[in-house]
């Protein structure tokens, strides 16, 4: 059976309907492909801007829980281990003041003045401020 040229020209148009369904149908593929290529890109980007963020963040307070830490851990200032006690400098009128015992620094009190031993007690309460020493330093000043 030989067909007729109308249904030649009907099968030539369903063709180009056909084709241009398929290339309608691909290029709104493309599109969609093409949009989520881009806003993987945006969210790609938006994550690491969130994640250098978030590696700031953790970096500053590592660094202020590491000063926290070690402000709490920090050498406490004691005659018994000797951090941040003055060993008697020059300008204390005993010498190796820090060093002596209440009952040395009583036994060299003899012979200072007054405004020696206020000197000596005012170091002594700002340091170790040991009572009995300051008491003694108050007999002997009046």
């Amino acid at each position: 059976m030989v067909l007729g040229n109308g249904t030649s020209s009907t099968a030539e148009r369903l063709a180009k309907t056909t084709l241009g369904s398929y290339r309608s149908f691909v290029d709104g593929l493309v599109a969609v492909q093409e949009q989520n290529i881009r806003l993987a890109r945006y969210s790609t980007e938006v994550l690491l801007n969130q994640a250098e963020k978030q590696r700031e963040a953790w970096h500053a307070m590592i660094e202020e829980s590491f000063k926290v830490y070690a402000s709490l851990y920090a050498p406490v200032s004691s005659p018994r281990n000797g951090v941040g006690v003055s060993h008697g400098g020059p300008d204390l009128p005993i010498e190796g003041y820090d060093q002596l015992s209440v009952e040395e620094v009583i036994d060299r009190l003899d012979g200072l003045c007054a405004g020696e031993v206020e000197e000596l007690k005012a170091y002594e309460t700002t340091n170790k401020n040991r009572h009995t020493l300051v008491e003694r330093f108050d007999r002997s000043l009046v």
